[in-house]
C-alpha cells in the first residue's frame, strides 16, 4: 500500500527536514486526488433507477389506457373528455406543487407527467369541439373559423406554462411546438377555410419573425437548453422563407434554392463572426444540401461538372481555414 504523499510532506515538515516553503512547493506540484472508486453495487443510484423507471412505466400505462378507452364504444365523447380534463388538471396540480430543484431523476419524472398532462388537454379541448361544443349554433359559429385556434392557444400556453416550471430539453421542444400550432391555426382561422396554399404563406409570414426572435433568445441563453431552440428556429426559418419565396415568385423553385443558400451562408457568417458553433454547424448543414442544389438546378450544370466545381473549391477553403489556423499568432506589439 503506498504512502500518501500528503502525509510524508507533513511528517518531513515537522521533523524538520523541509521548511514550510518547500512544503507548499511540494504540495503545489502534487497532482490532484483520484475519485474514491466504488468496489459494489450502489444501492442508492439502484433504487432511484428504479424508482425513476416504474414512473415512467406507471405514465405509459396510464397513456395507454387513456389511448383504448378512445376505443371504448360505451363511452361518449362528454365522458372521455372529462376524464382527461381530470387528468391534465391532476398532472396540471403536481407539476405546480413541486418545488423547482435540479435536473435529475425528479425533474425528468416532473416532466414526463407534465407532458401527459399537456395531451391529455389537448386530447379534451378536442373531444369537446368535436363533440358537446358542436351542433349549437352559438358555438358553430365561432368554431366554423377558429376551432383549431380554440385547441392550440390553450395547449400553446400549458406548454410555455410547462417550460417555465421544467426548463429541459423536452419542454423547450413542447413549447416551441405550441408556437408551431398557435400559428397555423391562426392562419387557417384568418384564412377561413381556404386553400392549403394560402394556410402555408399566412403561417410562414407569423413564423419568420418567431423564428428570429427564437434564434436570439436560444443563443443568448434566455431560452434552455439552446440547441433544441437553434435548431428548430433554423429549420422554421429555412421553411418559412421558402414558402414566401415560391408563394411571392408563382412556385419559382430556383429562388427557392438562391435563399437557402443566402440562409446557409448568414448562419455560417454570424456563426463565425459571434464565435457560436451551433449558428456554424447549421449553416454548414444547409449549405451541404443548398450548394449542389443550386449548381444542378438554378445553373443546369451536371452531376459530375457540379462535383468537379465543388471539390477544388473546398479543398481550397479547407486549406485556406486550415493554413490561418494553424499559424502561430504574433507577440502584440509593446
Amino acid at each position: 500500500m503506498r504512502a500518501d504523499p500528503e502525509v510524508l510532506i507533513s511528517h518531513w515538515e515537522r521533523a524538520g527536514l523541509l521548511d514550510p516553503g518547500q512544503a507548499a512547493r511540494l504540495r503545489a506540484d502534487l497532482p490532484p486526488p483520484e475519485p474514491e472508486e466504488h468496489d459494489g453495487l450502489d444501492f442508492s443510484a439502484a433504487v432511484s433507477a428504479g424508482l425513476e423507471a416504474l414512473g415512467y412505466l406507471g405514465a405509459a400505462l396510464v397513456i395507454g389506457a387513456l389511448v383504448f378507452l378512445f376505443d371504448v364504444a360505451s363511452w361518449s365523447e362528454t365522458t372521455i373528455a372529462a376524464l382527461l380534463a381530470v387528468v391534465a388538471v391532476g398532472c396540471g396540480a403536481v407539476v405546480a406543487r413541486r418545488t423547482p430543484a435540479p435536473p435529475g431523476p425528479e425533474s425528468r419524472l416532473v416532466t414526463a407527467l407534465g407532458s401527459a398532462g399537456l395531451f391529455a388537454l389537448v386530447g379534451c379541448l378536442a373531444l369537446l369541439v368535436d363533440g358537446p361544443c358542436s351542433g349549437r349554433d352559438a358555438c358553430d359559429t365561432v368554431l366554423s373559423r377558429a376551432r383549431v385556434l380554440v385547441i392550440a392557444v390553450p395547449g400553446a400556453v400549458a406548454a410555455a406554462w410547462l417550460y417555465l416550471r421544467e426548463q429541459n430539453a423536452v419542454t423547450h421542444l413542447w413549447a416551441g411546438v405550441g408556437v408551431f400550432a398557435v400559428a397555423f391555426s391562426l392562419a387557417e382561422t384568418i384564412a377561413g377555410g381556404g386553400s392549403s396554399r394560402s394556410v402555408e404563406v399566412l403561417a410562414s409570414a407569423v413564423l419568420l419573425p418567431a423564428s428570429l426572435v427564437w434564434t436570439w433568445a436560444s443563443e443568448t441563453e434566455r431560452l434552455r437548453p439552446a440547441w433544441i431552440g437553434t435548431i428548430g428556429s433554423a429549420g422554421v426559418l429555412l421553411s418559412s422563407s421558402i414558402n414566401l419565396v415560391d408563394w411571392s415568385f408563382f412556385n419559382d423553385n430556383h429562388l427557392a434554392g438562391v435563399v437557402s443558400l443566402m440562409i446557409g451562408m448568414a448562419y455560417a457568417a454570424a456563426g463565425t463572426l459571434l464565435d457560436r458553433w451551433r449558428l456554424t454547424t447549421i449553416g454548414a448543414l444547409i449549405l451541404l444540401w443548398s450548394v449542389p442544389w443550386t449548381l444542378t438546378e438554378v445553373l443546369g450544370l451536371s452531376t459530375t461538372v457540379t462535383a468537379l466545381v465543388m471539390l477544388p473549391v473546398g479543398i481550397g477553403l479547407l486549406a485556406f481555414a486550415g493554413t490561418r489556423l494553424m499559424r502561430p499568432e504574433r507577440p502584440d506589439a509593446t
